[in-house]
């Protein structure tokens, strides 16, 4: 009876380190970035919120799943060209789409979140991707990250990089 309790004990104490070594289930994320290509002078700021829930598991090496979030640029300062003449405020987006993490080893990850962002304010919504790479420590991950949303003509296209931490629960 005792070693059948320590057997049952031990398994329930490891059973979260082998879901974590799995990298299933919900993870939640913040991230922090910098603009770049046709926003960077009139937007400062880059903010944003994401859920991603990785149910499919391939070979131990690639997770699959969907995401959603909110990704902010901070802005209120007027964008001008030659044909274009308009003022650029925060710009919110709620974006939805399919994630996947491709793991080297047991801590160094690629991810890719491609979908659709439906953009807030009277601004047009568009495709994007956000390609990351990130270094997983036990239920945190950290990551580094590019992203790029394509919108209507006549809007810029918004883009990004930046930092972020996600928590595996």
């Amino acid at each position: 009876m005792k070693i059948t309790t320590i057997a049952l004990f031990l398994s329930l104490l490891t059973f979260p380190f082998v879901q974590t070594k799995a990298q299933n289930g919900l993870e939640a994320s913040v991230h922090l970035g910098i603009p770049t290509e046709d926003i960077e002078d009139p937007v400062n700021l880059v903010y944003g919120i994401d859920f991603s829930y990785y149910f499919i598991n391939v070979a131990e090496i690639l997770n699959l799943g969907l995401t959603g979030g909110y990704i902010n640029f901070n802005g209120e300062q007027q964008l001008s060209s030659s044909s274009l003449n308009l003022a650029l405020p925060d710009a919110g987006f709620f974006r939805a789409g399919v994630a996947g993490k491709l793991h080297f080893g047991s801590s160094i990850y690629f991810g890719l979140d491609l979908g659709y962002s439906t953009g807030l304010d009277d601004i047009e919504g568009g495709v994007y991707y956000q390609p990351k790479v990130g270094f997983n420590s036990g239920r945190l991950s950290f990551f580094v990250y590019y992203q790029k949303m394509y919108t209507d003509t006549r809007f810029p296209n918004y883009s990004s990089v930046g930092v972020g931490t996600s928590f595996h629960f």
